[in-house]
C-alpha cells in the first residue's frame, strides 16, 4: 500500500541565535549566507494532526536533507531523533515513526547545531530538502 504524503512546508519559524527574532521561512529552506555564521539554527512548526487515523496506521516524519554537525528533531517537547555523536555531517533523509507522539495540536522542532570549524569555512546551518508526514495503514 502507497503511503499517503503530508508536505510541511510553510510556515516555519526559524530562529538563528538565541534572543534573535523568528523568521518566518518555508522549508525547503535554501542555505542562508551570514556574515557571522551562527553554531546553532532552530526550526518550528505547528500542525494539527492528521485526521482518520486508526490504531493500525504509521504515521512517520522524513526530512530528506539537512545541513548541520549534529541535529535534534522534537515533537511536543520530546526528543524524538538525534544524529549521531561525534559524526562529522548529519546524513539524510532522516525517517521517524511518530504515530505515539501526536497531540491534536503538534509542535515540531528541528535543532540544527555545527562544530566549530577548524578550516575557518562557515557551515549554513539549514533544511534543505522536503520536511513530509507518511502516512499508510499496517
Amino acid at each position: 500500500m502507497s503511503a499517503h504524503r503530508i508536505r510541511l512546508r510553510r510556515p516555519w519559524l526559524r530562529v538563528s541565535a538565541p534572543g534573535s527574532t523568528a523568521e518566518r521561512v518555508d522549508v525547503p529552506d535554501p542555505a542562508t549566507d551570514y556574515d557571522s555564521p551562527p553554531t546553532q539554527v532552530r526550526y518550528n512548526r505547528n500542525f494539527n494532526c492528521p485526521t482518520g487515523l486508526t490504531d493500525q496506521a504509521s504515521v512517520r516524519l522524513q526530512i530528506t536533507s539537512l545541513q548541520a554537525d549534529h541535529a535534534v528533531i522534537r515533537l511536543n517537547e520530546s526528543m524524538i531523533w538525534e544524529s549521531d555523536s561525534g559524526t562529522h555531517q548529519v546524513s539524510a533523509p532522516i525517517e521517524v515513526e511518530i504515530q505515539t507522539y501526536l497531540r491534536t495540536a503538534n509542535r515540531l522542532e528541528v535543532e540544527l547545531n555545527r562544530s566549530p570549524d577548524k578550516s575557518g569555512r562557515p557551515q549554513n546551518l539549514t533544511i534543505d530538502g522536503e520536511v513530509t508526514l507518511l502516512i499508510e495503514e499496517r
